[in-house]
């Protein structure tokens, strides 16, 4: 299963459209989905080659030790993305399958900026979408996690994004329990914002599972659609109005 949506997608979408040259996914102002597998295209591919040429060079393993691991699930580690990380990025976020929904597919540079904007987030805020590997084997299935969506409201955007060969395993909601825990216990969340493509309903049974409720739509603009959006508010809060928007 993969998860998408999110500001850094914006950007690269504004590049690609005559707008601004980068792509940053430190914007605070984002918002991530939980994705599905999608069908392939018919006729011809013309990312197919390139998605395959990544799979072919790329590892499915990074440089891990379970010492790096700052947050663990039953089957997975989190760790924080450093530069030398590129070659998983490139696997993640280089993949169509992955960013279909959310603006791509992305090339090299899109992921480059991408994976200097995680960074970005992290040392700006504490947050990023954290690459996530099976403790078994430490292969790298992703990333999940967080970025701010309104500061001043203690409200974070939840995202995932999953690689293909990882759908379908109850990952998703795995790491997404682990980060809810994490963003209402050590970071002292208000509440966490979160959408997704209005064709996925994996992605709505996912976030229902997690115990987000819907709140309204928006338009995202690499898509042009309206995006079903949801809020989950911390525990004993009584918050029941939407998710505050864009200022």
């Amino acid at each position: 299963m993969a998860a998408s949506y999110d500001a850094s997608a914006r950007a690269c979408h504004a590049a690609r459209t005559g707008g601004p040259a980068r792509c940053d996914a430190a914007d605070p102002i984002s918002r991530a989905v939980i994705g599905e597998p999608s069908s392939p295209a018919q006729g011809t591919d013309p990312v197919g080659g390139a998605r395959r040429a990544v799979e072919n060079l790329l590892p499915v393993t990074g440089v891990t030790r379970s010492s790096d691991y700052f947050l663990k699930t039953a089957r997975l580690g989190f760790r924080r993305w450093t530069i030398d990380d590129l070659p998983l990025a490139l696997a993640l976020w280089g993949d169509p399958d992955v960013t279909r929904y959310i603006g791509g597919p992305f090339s090299p540079k899109d992921v480059t900026e991408k994976l200097h904007g995680e960074i970005a987030s992290m040392e700006a805020h504490h947050v990023q979408y954290w690459p996530l590997f099976l403790l078994e084997g430490d292969a790298h299935v992703g990333c999940a996690g967080l970025r701010p969506y309104r500061v001043h409201d203690q409200i974070y955007e939840l995202g995932f994004h999953l690689r293909p060969a990882y759908w379908g395993r109850g990952l998703a909601a795995e790491a997404g329990q682990a980060v809810i825990a994490f963003a209402f216990e050590r970071l002292g969340a208000e509440g966490l914002f979160a959408g997704h493509h209005p064709e996925h309903g994996a992605s709505r049974a996912v976030l229902e599972r997690l115990g987000f409720r819907f709140t309204h739509e928006e338009v995202y603009p690499p898509t042009g659609l309206r995006h079903p959006s949801y809020l989950l508010m911390r525990p004993g809060s009584g918050h029941r109005g939407p998710a505050s928007r864009r200022p």
